[in-house]
């Protein structure tokens, strides 16, 4: 090589890693679409923006905002029509996109839009309203898929499969070992065999202000989570149904679930009307689990659980099982820990009106806690089969068969506690304690005050059961047959006093 070419070279690399190194990086385009724009259909503005979200997201590269006008944008439309009447057809959002629903058109700034809920509907009902078969309806409307830093923001998404049809996983919108955030998104109307709603394999999802209502799966009618960390804050989970678990959620396989100010109202199914966890972790913080029912043997109708549960500052109110046990809450296996929250008329076909503790090996703690009108034919508010620890509680009108606030078959302990006005129709009005012999109970500081003029004792204790330690506290109207409190003697339960 001469001198010259050899000097050529060098110069030529040289200007290619100058090139390199500093030219500006690739600006993040803003993509437009609006089913009514009149130009030329580039997604370059909004005069000239895609028809359809297939083109915009076929464009887009990460780091890139799509920008959607409101309108219904069935999921089997595109420029090309190759997806026409295509049940397989998704949104497919790649990594890194953004998406924004809800303009008006004519926006330069995404603060510019009205406040309203989500107006820019996906839609997998391909059938136009042309008499197609009720079955042409698309398996998933959105599909995320090992992608992050995607948002979806003020987006409804509806229709997917059909009611006929709960087959797949995840109806509306499905993400798997993504980074995802969800912003006033609504999902309503879809079908699958688990995630009816929604459904996430993997991944960690934060979703706000958004609502996940009227879908059905045989699991997790409304969400169904597996390996799965979710942060939600301000939803609705409301008239789900699921023919198995989780009427409205269905947490399992070691899923980290936190909800935060959200509502679970409304949903069915047979077991964990509400909310089922399973061997994952759910913390639910100052929200409602309301009016849920469970209408299967294994009961639970706000919430069913065999992991960790933690409720903080909630209330648990009208919940129902028409068969099981639980009318606010079942738990199996695990810990579960009750602060500052209040159950309220929740009932219970068999144990536990509001709570059925129904196992040994299940640890319950509950502490400045409210059961007010619950009802079952044992435990009006509890039934406790396993270890019970209760204090700083309010029991008061709750009515059962046995034990009109609690029945115990197992470990309990309540302190700094009162029972007023509980009832039941034969024994033990505020209390029954079975004969097992594993069942232990003791009552410190506590007021237990009588019930209704025809009701029986306010603490029943079977025959044979285990001594019965009650401290410094107070019990009206002490049952003639004091003596089967274990063998203590009447003074042992007077005012004030130690038990013996």
């Amino acid at each position: 090589m001469s001198f010259q070419s050899a000097f050529l070279t060098v110069c030529k690399s040289l200007t290619v890693a100058f090139l390199v190194l500093f030219s500006s990086p690739v600006l993040a385009q803003r993509i437009f679409v609006d089913f009514l724009a009149t130009g030329s259909g580039d997604g370059s503005s909004w005069d000239n923006a895609f028809w359809y979200p297939h083109d915009a997201l076929a464009a887009a590269n990460s780091g890139d905002e799509i920008w959607i006008a409101e309108g219904r944008y069935p999921v089997d439309k595109s420029d090309s029509g190759a997806n026409e009447n295509d049940t397989q057809a998704t949104y497919t959002i790649p990594s890194g996109v953004r998406v924004f629903g809800c303009f008006l058109g004519g926006e330069e700034s995404i603060n510019d839009r009205p406040p309203v809920t989500p107006t820019t509907i996906f839609t997998g009902d391909l059938r136009d309203n042309t008499g197609d078969p009720e079955t042409l309806h698309a398996d998933h409307v959105v599909t995320i898929s090992a992608s992050t830093d995607v948002v979806l923001d003020c987006i409804h998404i509806s229709d997917a499969n059909y009611e006929a049809d709960l087959t797949g996983f995840g109806g509306g919108l499905v993400t798997t070992n993504s980074d995802v955030t969800l912003n006033n998104i609504v999902i309503s109307n879809s079908f699958a065999s688990s995630g009816g709603c929604y459904y996430q394999d993997g991944g960690t999802v934060t979703i706000t202000r958004s609502v996940f209502r009227d879908c059905k799966a045989n699991t997790g009618g409304g969400m169904s989570l597996r390996l799965a960390t979710v942060f939600g804050d301000d939803l609705v989970i409301d008239g789900n149904e699921s023919t198995q678990s989780g009427g409205g959620v269905y947490n399992v396989i070691g899923s980290d679930l936190e909800l935060l100010r959200s509502t679970v109202t409304n949903n069915t199914a047979s077991t964990g009307g509400g909310i089922r966890n399973g061997t994952a972790t759910l913390t639910f913080r100052y929200g409602t689990i309301g009016y849920n029912t469970s209408i299967g043997n294994f009961g639970g109708g706000g919430l069913s659980t065999d992991g960790s549960v933690a409720i903080t500052g909630s209330h648990l109110v009208g919940n129902t099982t028409t068969v099981g046990d639980g009318g606010a809450i079942i738990i199996g296996d695990g810990a579960t820990i009750v602060l500052g929250s209040g159950f309220y008329g929740n009932t219970s076909a068999g144990r536990g009106g509001a709570i059925q503790n129904a196992s040994f090996l299940s640890d319950v703690t509950l502490d400045i806690v409210f059961f007010g009108s619950n009802s079952a034919d044992y435990g009006g508010a509890i039934y406790n089969d396993g270890v019970l620890d209760i204090q700083n509680a309010v029991f008061t009108s709750n009515t059962a068969m046995l034990g009109g606030a609690v029945n115990n078959n197992r470990e309990f302990t309540v302190r700094n506690a009162t029972f007023w006005n509980n009832d039941a129709e034969q024994n033990g009005s505020d209390i029954y304690e079975e004969s097992n012999p594993n069942a232990n109970l003791s009552i410190l500081n506590t007021i237990i005050q009588p019930g209704p003029a025809s009701s029986t004792e306010e603490i029943f204790v079977e025959s044979g059961a285990n001594p019965v330690s009650i401290g410094n506290s107070i019990v009206w109207d002490l049952p003639s047959n004091f003596n089967d409190l274990g063998g203590n003697e009447a003074a042992s339960i007077s005012f004030a006093n130690d038990a013996g």
